[in-house]
Parts: structure tokens; sequence; C-alpha cells
């Protein structure tokens, strides 16, 4: 019904099609080079075959200058799953299905999904000035993009440093890139922050370990040994990139100075996101000043809107003298339009001694700071212990009230 609803529109210039089915809407018994002469523009959503994605591609109209495509695979394809030989099998093929080289008028493309591939042999538009995907597995196809201007990848799995080396040496006319779930091996930290630093890189989102390490197990405790990651090394060398505007450390194990010293140089900061696993804290936990060193290195960017991070970056090993909980350096912070702190089940849970922080001081310096849902939910809790004090307070005069006008009608 939508094929012969559309194939009498002729004229369209613009296709947008939402749910399940809408690449079959298009792909099957239509020519769209033929039926639709002026179209420009087409957004599809929930492509959720590897024959919607197989049939589609190659019946795009060559006069398409703008492409917008949903691609969400089944759960089990999705990033990190264990994969069976079949859906390994899928994969490849899906990987050799990127052949686009047809479409020679398209400048934008963006695909949206947990799984669309740029491997070696993918065929891209030629002349694409924007580009969004969601993995590329090989630089190569990338580097034929000689118009290539905004470049966002969602999940960069280019082997070693080359990949990126070879984007900020051919494309020197990216005006921004975005990459995410970059990977870097530890000893190979310095040259990947290098080639980064060429890039007009905007976003980054970076997980890195170091070396592996044996903790022992506390006194008292009967455990093994457990083995942890050192802190890595990239830590230290985020701040070459001086461009960034949003920084993401989504997973890792990271020196809470390195991450300070850095942040001091990334001036025009206004988004950061600050993770973390259970496994990983043990190996973050440190002295106060460092955390309060992380904390104003916060306060101090300026350009800084927008905070998310789990609370254990700024939970200390253990009780220095009096002083007050890292934390409670953020207010003065001045800039921020959104806080976001998880993990705050675990306030507290760090070592005997350690100052709570005045979450009621706090929350009250940042009066216009949208708060995420943790905050929200301590917000609430201290209103409602504020709520059935002043209850408390206003039945205890009510009650003295009642006390005394018995007293006066005794008198009386």
């Amino acid at each position: 019904m939508i094929r012969s609803e559309l194939a009498a529109l002729p004229n369209l210039q613009s296709i947008k099609i939402e749910g399940h089915g809408a690449a079959a809407c298009l792909s099957s018994g239509i020519d769209l080079g033929s039926t639709f002469s002026q179209l420009t523009f087409i957004c599809l959503g929930s492509i959720k075959s590897q024959a919607g994605i197989e049939q589609l591609l190659p019946a795009l109209p060559a006069s398409l200058v703008q492409l917008d495509l949903g691609v969400d695979l089944p759960k089990q394809l999705a990033l990190g799953a264990e994969l069976s030989d079949s859906d390994r099998q899928w994969l490849l093929q899906l990987q050799r299905g990127m052949q686009m080289a047809h479409l020679t008028s398209l400048t934008k493309l963006a695909i949206h999904g947990n799984r669309m591939v740029i491997e070696e042999h993918s065929l891209l538009p030629p002349n694409l000035v924007s580009l969004r995907v969601p993995m590329v597995m090989h630089e190569g196809p990338l580097l034929q993009l000689t118009r290539l201007q905004h470049l966002d990848i969602h999940s960069c799995s280019m082997p070693g440093a080359a990949g990126l080396a070879g984007i900020a040496r051919c494309l020197t006319q990216l005006t921004s890139v975005t990459a995410g779930w970059v990977q870097i091996e530890d000893e190979d930290a310095p040259q990947v922050i290098s080639d980064l630093a060429m890039l007009p890189l905007k976003s980054l989102n970076v997980l890195s370990y170091g070396p592996p390490v044996l903790v022992a197990a506390a006194d008292g405790i009967e455990a093994a040994a457990m083995e942890y990651s050192s802190p890595a090394a990239v830590g230290a060398l985020l701040g070459q990139l001086t461009g960034l505007t949003r920084l993401e450390l989504a997973t890792g194990a990271y020196r809470v100075a390195d991450v300070a010293a850095s942040l001091a140089h990334l001036t025009g900061l206004q988004e950061l996101e600050l993770s973390m696993t259970n496994s990983e804290r043990v190996m973050l936990r440190g002295r106060v000043a460092r955390y309060e060193a992380l904390v104003n290195a916060i306060v101090a960017s300026k350009h800084l809107r927008k905070l998310r991070a789990s609370f254990p970056w700024f939970e200390p090993a253990a009780a220095e003298g009096d002083r007050p909980h890292p934390i409670m350096c953020l207010q003065a912070v001045t800039q921020l339009t959104y806080l976001d702190l998880k993990d705050l089940e675990d306030v507290g849970s760090a070592a005997d001694g350690v100052r709570e922080p005045d979450w009621a001081a706090l929350l009250q310096s940042l009066p216009g700071v949208k708060l995420g849902q943790e905050l929200t939910n301590v917000k609430v809790k201290l209103l409602e212990a504020q709520a059935k004090q002043l209850m408390t307070s206003m039945q205890a005069e009510l009650d003295s009230l009642r006390r005394k006008v018995a007293a006066l009608s005794e008198r009386v």
C-alpha cells in the first residue's frame, strides 16, 4: 500500500519513513531513480535485517544529497556481545554490503544504530562532506573522501595508531571529528594521543588500562590477592588534545592527579563524563588533595556546562584531619547547567573517618543547575526530611500553645 502511494508522487523531494519495514517500502517494487527524479533526501528508521540493507543500498537514486538510516540489528549483535558463527557470517556479509559509491551527489550520510561497519572493502559516496557511522574497522575507505569536513564515529576499532595518523595526514580539510570508544593500549598511548592531536578532535570517548598488578587482600579478610589494572598512561596525556569540547572516560584505570592535570589544559571543554566499574575503584583511590585537585580543575573549566561522573571519582581512600569531603569544592562552581553524580549508594564506603558530603549545602549552592536522577533523589529526601522536621517543630509549638491555653483556663 505504501509503495503504491509513494509511486503516485513522482515529484517528491524528500521521504521519511519510521518503523519496521521502512527499507522494504523503497527497495521492493519501485525503481527509485526513474520514479523520483527530484528526490534529494531519504530518512529511514528501524532497519532490522540484512536483506533490508542489501536490497536498499543499491536501489538508492544517485540524485540523493542527504541520507539518514537507522540500522537496529538484533540485540545479540550489539557491541561487546558474544557472537555465534551465524552471527559472524551475518556481520561479514553486512560489511561487504557497504557499497555506496554510486551515490555521487550525496554530501551528508548519517547511519544510526548498533551495527553498520566500514571495513577495508567498503565503498563510500565519494563527495561526502559529513559522515556519521556506528563503527570503523579500517581507515582506507575514509581516506578517499577528499571533501569530508565532519566525521563522527561511534566506535573506532581501527588497529593501532596508523589509522588515526593516516586520517590526520590525508584528510587535512576536516574541521571536526568525534571519536567514540577509542581503546588505547598503554604502550601505544603517546603515539595515539600525538596522532589524535593532529585532528580537529571535538569529542573523545576513551578507554585504557595500565599493566596488570596484584593487590593483596586487606588484613583480616580471607581472600586471595586480586589482579587489577594499574593507572593508564593516557590520563596524563589527554591535556594535549586542546581542541576538545567533550571528553568521556568511559571505563579504564586512571590516576586522579593525571586527569586533574590534563583538565587544566582543556580550556574549551563543555562536557565531561567520568565513569567507572566496581573493579576499577581499588586503583583509583588516593589522598584527599588529589581529589580536591580534580574537583578544582572542574571548577576552573569556565566553559564546562555538563558534568556526569561516578561518585567514587571524588571519594578519597582515608580521612586527613578535619577536611571536608572533596566533592564540596563544587560549591564554587558557577558555570554548570547540568550535574549527574552516579553510584551515590556507595557514599561513605571508602574508609572510616572520611567525612560525608553536606548534600544540603552543596545542592543549595547550585540553584540553577539541572540534576541527574540520583541527585534529584537526594534532594527529594532532603526536602522530605526538612518537611518532617518542620511538621515536628510546628506540632511541638502547637502542643505548647495548647498547654498554655489550658493553664490560662484553669486560672480563670
